[in-house]
């Protein structure tokens, strides 16, 4: 069995089938203020092992090596004044998905709008 530290696997077995990975979730770091990622990086190291990494100006992902650092992080930050800290979920945090449903939201609501507008005049 060999560990695989930073891979979509957690561990390889040489002599038959992978186990199914189990890793922690990602973390989402919310900023107030501007932060660089040594300064995000020095915040939670105090506690865990983790990697850092910069999405925005104002938002970093954590990947943190147990589920209980993960516990122990958001018990810890849950009411923090200048950081905001949630399970990072992709279909909710990452900016194309994000992006995509405001568009499609636009032309829906639109699309909407002209059948109603379209439908009252053609009653006339």
């Amino acid at each position: 069995m060999i560990n695989v530290i930073r891979g979509r696997m957690s561990r390889m077995c040489l002599k038959g089938p992978d186990l199914p990975a189990r890793r922690p979730p990602l973390l989402l770091v919310r900023a107030h203020r501007i932060l660089c990622v040594s300064e995000i990086y020095h915040e939670f190291r105090v506690h865990w092992s983790l990697d850092v990494r910069k999405l925005t100006k104002y938002k970093f992902l954590l990947s943190v090596n147990t589920f209980k650092g993960v516990r122990a992080i958001l018990k810890t930050y849950w009411k923090h004044p200048e950081l905001c800290v949630t399970t990072y979920r992709y279909w909710q945090h990452a900016s194309n998905i994000v992006c995509m449903f405001h568009v499609c939201s636009v032309v829906a609501a639109w699309s909407i709008l002209a059948f109603i507008l379209g439908g009252c005049r053609s009653q006339k």
